[in-house]
């Protein structure tokens, strides 16, 4: 599966993100299972975010341990050049933290925040 993410450069953002199987089904979290959300510039390999559910960014970015995961982007956490990201979206094992379950990857695209207010 694809995971994409459209925002707006300077807004705080949630998503609900479902990590699924190849045919498409939601797969299930065991107790102490991670989710974990990586964005990065391919151009140049430098990770911008990583979040762990439970482990919350000092901006309070966060992910939460479900399926689906919410995915909360504050601001200053993703204040970057607008521009195409790229984005894996993993599943820690709980019983084996370094075996990664399941991923799904895909875009992150920041646009330049038009002109005007939010009314």
């Amino acid at each position: 599966m694809t995971v994409n993410i459209t925002h707006y450069q300077g807004r705080t953002c949630e998503y609900d993100l479902t990590i699924a199987d190849a045919n498409g089904d939601a797969i299930t979290l065991y107790a102490g299972d991670k989710v974990r959300l990586k964005i990065w510039r391919q151009q140049d390999g430098k990770l911008l975010l990583d979040l762990a559910s439970g482990s919350p960014t000092t901006n309070g970015s966060s992910l939460t341990a479900a399926n689906p995961t919410r995915f909360k982007g504050v601001q200053n956490d993703i204040n970057w050049t607008p521009g195409i990201y790229d984005l894996e979206l993993l599943l820690v094992d709980a019983s084996d933290s370094s075996r990664v379950r399941h991923a799904d990857s895909g875009l992150f695209i920041l646009h330049d925040t038009p002109a005007g207010g939010l009314t």
